[in-house]
C-alpha cells in the first residue's frame, strides 16, 4: 500500500522539476537570442490582449461616443474615429482578427503544405513531377494578389480569409518542406532502416518527418507575419474581415486621406500595431531558426571555437 503513496507523493517533485528544467532552459535561451524572446515577449502579450479584450476594453467597439475625431485625451487615449467610437477599444478588439486569423490560416497551410512537400520529396517520380508544376503554377502570382482574387470568389469573411491564406501559403511551405524531405531520404539512417526491414510507412512516421518538424515550426513564425499583412491588406482593400468586425486593416482602410491630416492618431495606432506584431514574429522565427537549424547550429559553434 505504501508503494502507491510513494508514487503519488513523488509526482509533482516530478512536474516541479521539469517546470524548473524549462524554465531554465528558457532563460538560457533567452540569453544567447535576445531579440528572439523579445520577440517571443510581445506575442505572448498580443495573445493575452487578443484573449483578455472585454476586460481590457475601456468601451463597446461599436459604442458611438459622440464627438467625432476627438484628440486622444483622458477620456479617450487614443481619441475617436470618423464615428465617434473609442480608438483604443477597437484596437484591443481588433487583435483577435488580426492575429488568431494570421495564426489560425498559416496553421493550417504550414500542416498542408508540409503533407504536401514530405510526401512529394519522398515519393518522387510522376507524384512529385506534377505536384512540383502545381506549385510553379501556384507561386507564379504575387501571395496579396493570390489572396485577392480568391476572396473575390469567395466572399468577405473572416473564413474566406483564413481559406484564401491556406492556398496561398501552402505551396511555399511545400516547396521548402520537400528540399528537407529529398535532403533526409538519403541519409544512412534511413537507409539502414530500410534495410532491417522497416516499412515505408513506418520509415516515414519515425524519420522523414520528425527531421522536418523544425523546418515546419521556422516556417510557421515565419510566415505568420505575412498572413497578418495579408489579412490587413484584404481588409483595408475591403475584400477581406468585415468592417462590422474591427480589425487592424479596417481601421487603416477608415484613416486614409484628409483624416490621415487632420487625425493622424487613426492610421499611426493601428500601422504600428500591425509592424511591432510582424516585427516580433519575425525576429523570433529568425531566432528559432537559428536555433533548430543543425547546419546554422553547427556553423555558430565552429566560429565560436575558432575565435
Amino acid at each position: 500500500m505504501e508503494a502507491p503513496h510513494n508514487v503519488i507523493q513523488t509526482m509533482p517533485r516530478v512536474a516541479e522539476g521539469r517546470f524548473r528544467k524549462g524554465v531554465r532552459a528558457s532563460a538560457r535561451w533567452a540569453k544567447q537570442q535576445p531579440l528572439g524572446a523579445i520577440g517571443a515577449a510581445w506575442i505572448v502579450v498580443t495573445v493575452g490582449v487578443a484573449l483578455l479584450a472585454p476586460v481590457l476594453s475601456p468601451h463597446d467597439p461599436l459604442e458611438l461616443l459622440g464627438a467625432k475625431y476627438r484628440s486622444p485625451g483622458r477620456e479617450v487615449l487614443l481619441g475617436t474615429d470618423h464615428l465617434g467610437r473609442d480608438v483604443l477599444s477597437r484596437l484591443i478588439w481588433g487583435t483577435r482578427p488580426s492575429v488568431f486569423v494570421g495564426v489560425f490560416a498559416v496553421s493550417f497551410a504550414v500542416a498542408v503544405g508540409g503533407l504536401w512537400g514530405i510526401a512529394a520529396g519522398y515519393i518522387g517520380g510522376a507524384f512529385d513531377l506534377l505536384t512540383q508544376r502545381l506549385v510553379d503554377i501556384m507561386g507564379a502570382f504575387p501571395p496579396l494578389l493570390t489572396a485577392l482574387a480568391l476572396m473575390a470568389v469567395l466572399g468577405a469573411s473572416s473564413k474566406n480569409v483564413v481559406i484564401a491564406l491556406i492556398f496561398t501559403f501552402a505551396p511555399s511551405v511545400a516547396r521548402v518542406v520537400r528540399s528537407a524531405a529529398l535532403s533526409v531520404k538519403t541519409e544512412t539512417y534511413v537507409e539502414a532502416a530500410r534495410a532491417t526491414g522497416c516499412s515505408e510507412t513506418r520509415i516515414l512516421l519515425r524519420h522523414v518527418v520528425p527531421n522536418c518538424m523544425a523546418l515546419l515550426i521556422i516556417l510557421f513564425s515565419i510566415y505568420v507575419g505575412s498572413g497578418i499583412i495579408i489579412a490587413a491588406s484584404l481588409s483595408f482593400l475591403g475584400a477581406g474581415i468585415p468592417e462590422a468586425v474591427p480589425s487592424w486593416g479596417g481601421m487603416l482602410s477608415k484613416a486614409v486621406g484628409a483624416f490621415l491630416v487632420t487625425s493622424p492618431w487613426l492610421a499611426i495606432v493601428p500601422g504600428a500595431a500591425i509592424s511591432i506584431t510582424v516585427l516580433a514574429f519575425n525576429l523570433l522565427g529568425d531566432s528559432l531558426r537559428d536555433t533548430l537549424d543543425p547546419k546554422l547550429r553547427g556553423s555558430q559553434q565552429g566560429s565560436t571555437t575558432g575565435r
